[in-house]
Formats: C-alpha cells, structure tokens, sequence
C-alpha cells in the first residue's frame, strides 16, 4: 500500500517540478528613462560590459542605456550628476562624455583628483578602484567600446524567411 502511494508521490513532485523548469522566460521590459534615473541615483557598484556568472548588463549599464536612448539624454545625465552617489556620476559622466564632449571636459576636473574609492566588476571580479582612475581610463576611451548606439535600419534586410 505504502509503495504505490510513495511512487504517485514522487511522479506528482516530478511531473510539477518538470513543469516549472520548462516555463518560457519572461521577456526583458528595459527600464524607462524615469526608473533607469532612479536607479543611477542609487548605485553602489560601477561595470561596464558583461559582467557576472551569465555574462549580462550590469544594472547600472541597463540605466546608461535606456537614458542614452531617450530624447532628454543630456538632461537626465545632468541631473544625475548632481544628485547621485559616486558610482551614479561616473555612468552620468560617461553619458556626457558620449553625447556632450565639452560638458564632460567640464565635469570630469572635479574628480581627476578624488581619492574616493568605489566597487568596480569586470566580468567576475570584484575590486576597489579610485574615481580618478576610471575617469583618467574614460577620458583616455578606454570604455569608448560600451557607448549606446542607436539600432540601424538596412534596407534590404527582411524578417520575414523567403523574402
């Protein structure tokens, strides 16, 4: 008796276990300019290209991105560079250094001296690093490669198979 009920035990457990792991992924929402704002407001860490187990956008990088695409980009990077904490200055630099040159020249004085420290993650690892440094790394385009570009259209190009 105890064996039947213990085998239906089991294929239940497996059979619902199964179907939780073959649920398809939600599909990736990118932030609105408003909440990637917010976001940069409250950064701790700075990571520029993949980063982590999986190789994904740092959280910071996804702010970056949907503030660059917006219509307001410069303004948004304005705000944040007065209003954030240290690692949200440096995403705001690096926006203004992309879509405001002379601006970035500008600010980027501030923290060529700083002493401050903040997290940095490249790939997997974690470290401290100077503001200063990142900004001497950002000014001499060491992270250049990371800029938002806007997607292309090429004419020609179809999505749909056979045409």
């Amino acid at each position: 008796m105890k064996l039947p009920l213990c085998l239906f035990l089991i294929s239940v457990f497996s059979i619902s276990t199964s179907a939780q792991l073959f649920r398809p992924p939600e599909p990736y929402v990118p932030p609105t300019p408003q909440q990637a704002f917010l976001n940069l407001l409250s950064l701790k860490m700075f990571a520029l290209g993949p980063v982590g187990y999986g190789g994904t956008l740092s959280s910071g990088e996804e702010s970056y991105r949907s503030i660059a695409a917006s219509t307001n980009a410069l303004s948004l990077f304005s705000m944040t560079l007065t209003n954030a904490g240290p690692a949200g200055k440096i995403y705001a630099l690096f926006g203004m250094r992309q879509f405001a040159p002379s601006f970035f020249e500008i600010h980027r004085r501030e923290f060529t001296t700083s002493d401050l420290e903040i997290e940095v993650m490249e790939g997997c690892i974690f470290r401290t690093e100077k503001i200063s440094s990142i900004v001497a790394r950002m000014t001499r385009g060491d992270y250049d490669q990371h800029y938002w570009t806007r997607p292309t259209f090429t004419p020609g190009l179809s999505l749909r198979p056979g045409e």
